[in-house]
């Protein structure tokens, strides 16, 4: 049957958040010794909170964040925040509600970073532009996110979602920009 801890393992990966929260709940095991800056894929080093971040995985989020020292500004290979991984993710009302438990994170002396840049210079907003994420956008937005940032291909995110067809993340990002204080 294989140990709690690739079970849980398994499930990460596959994105079934009911079974990660139950295995979580039932192992004591688990909630001691898990620590959700641990990398769980060699290839990407991304984390445990990396991973349920990316599928929206909210209430394993939540835990990973509040009981087992989860950082969300913590890097993978590609340089890529938890708030990168959440703005990955194609379903915006669970994304949102994700980005939102980061963005209530803090310890003593940080914040979520909503304007790191991963190794191309994209930021999360950069993200959610790019995969129609317009709930998202619009809290990226109202929390600090940088509008004229450029990627390394010299696109911003309002460039990116003109691009991609979401014209309504584009005119929204555009009315931005032409209002904000620079």
């Amino acid at each position: 049957m294989g140990s709690n801890w690739s079970k849980l393992n398994k499930y990460l990966e596959r994105g079934d958040e009911a079974k990660c929260v139950e295995i979580y709940t039932k192992s004591a095991d688990i909630r001691r010794k898990l620590n959700a800056n641990v990398v769980v894929d060699e290839l990407t080093l991304d984390t445990y909170l990396h991973v349920a971040a990316k599928n929206g995985m909210c209430k394993f989020v939540k835990l990973l964040l509040c009981q087992n020292s989860g950082n969300p500004n913590k890097t993978n290979r590609k340089k890529q925040t938890a708030m990168h991984k959440v703005c990955e993710g194609s379903k915006d009302p669970v994304q949102h509600e994700c980005m939102q438990l980061l963005l209530q994170w803090h310890d003593q002396t940080n914040q979520v970073d909503v304007n790191a840049r991963d190794e191309f210079e994209n930021t999360p907003l950069h993200y959610a532009a790019m995969k129609n994420l317009s709930t998202c956008v619009q809290t990226l937005v109202a929390n600090g996110a940088y509008l004229f940032v450029e990627n390394a291909s010299k696109w911003t995110p309002c460039d990116l979602a003109e691009k991609n067809g979401y014209k309504d993340i584009a005119l929204y990002l555009e009315s931005k920009m032409i209002f904000s204080k620079v």
